[in-house]
């Protein structure tokens, strides 16, 4: 098995990891497509005086990253760290010697250890997806899930009653977008099942339904509405706010209309605190050589992810109500 070892490398580990393929992130896969490595600890997020983004409220665990100046408040966020270990047991590699050859036993070996990162893998990605929905509400939160920051912004907002017309819902949607963006933009609309309920009686009730461009799809599991190729979702997610509370993101008849556009959604990532990194670029996803444990009790798998999920313009997301 030291032989075996050798060949498990932070390269081949690291190889391993990235091309494990996970289950699908919606929020993540669709607005937070760019990842920006860095070789700071912390990513600064600058407020300007008198901008639409404004500082709501503070942790305590975070009051002493903020610091203020007659014209802009700095808030140093530090990378969460994610570091994750799980063995390899002895009982698991003994079986390994049974086959006849090396080869095989390289093959079963990495399959064994392939399926341990995935698992890691699958556990962090699920954790840059709650960061994300947490990002595109203006939570900034820590590596365990609570809220460090709540920003808020001068938003458009648009109000739904029972008169609107569902084509001039979407012509105020476009319309409020050009105000804050120059031009329309494609979106996904995230809607409370509530709205999403009142979205459905509208569409009925004014016979658009009838018509091929507008729809009621599966939408990977979820019933979702399309309207002449805008997307109204129902999304239910919940955090802990910055008291440690679990909160609704939206409540009530509510929702947002987030625009796809790759320059505002952002995922900051820096290589991860092992001492295997030193000297080695940031990756979105680090695994170290295998760790052997003491007393032959098998390998120690290691990985770590240091991502920080961003929405650099709060103010392009416009709310919906009714």
């Amino acid at each position: 098995m030291d032989e075996l070892l050798k060949k498990f490398t932070v390269e081949a580990m690291t190889e391993i990891i990235i091309q494990t393929k996970v289950d699908q992130s919606f929020i993540t896969d669709t607005f937070f497509k760019k990842w920006t490595p860095t070789l700071s600890n912390t990513h600064n997020i600058i407020i300007e005086k008198g901008a639409s983004i404004i500082l709501e409220s503070v942790s305590e665990n975070g009051e002493h990253l903020v610091t203020k100046n007659p014209d802009q408040t700095i808030i140093s966020v530090p990378l969460p760290r994610f570091p994750q270990y799980d063995p390899l047991p002895a009982s698991e590699m003994n079986l390994l010697r049974t086959l006849n050859t090396q080869s095989e036993q390289l093959k079963s070996l990495s399959a064994a250890i392939g399926k341990i990162l995935a698992s890691q893998k699958s556990k962090i990605t699920n954790t840059v997806e709650y960061m994300a929905i947490g990002a595109i509400f203006g939570k900034v939160m820590d590596g365990k899930g609570k809220v460090l920051f709540e920003l808020s912004a001068n938003r458009k907002e648009i109000t739904i009653t029972n008169a609107t017309k569902i084509l001039e819902l979407l012509s105020d949607i476009e319309a409020a977008q050009k105000e804050v963006l120059g031009v329309a933009k494609p979106y996904i609309a995230l809607v409370t099942r509530e709205l999403f309920g009142e979205l459905l009686k509208l569409a009925e009730a004014q016979e658009i339904l009838k018509l091929k461009s507008c729809e009621v799809i599966d939408s990977n599991g979820v019933l979702t509405l399309k309207l002449f190729g805008k997307t109204f979702m129902p999304y239910d997610a919940s955090y802990k706010n910055t008291k440690g509370k679990d909160t609704s993101y939206m409540s009530g008849k509510k929702g947002v209309v987030v625009p796809l556009m790759d320059d505002i959604f952002e995922i900051v990532y820096t290589r991860a605190n092992h001492t295997s990194a030193i000297g080695k670029a940031p990756t979105k996803f680090f695994a170290a050589a295998p760790e052997v444990l003491d007393k032959g009790m098998g390998w120690g798998i290691v990985s770590e992810s240091r991502p920080l999920p961003i929405c650099n313009r709060l103010d392009a997301i416009i709310e919906l109500k009714m």
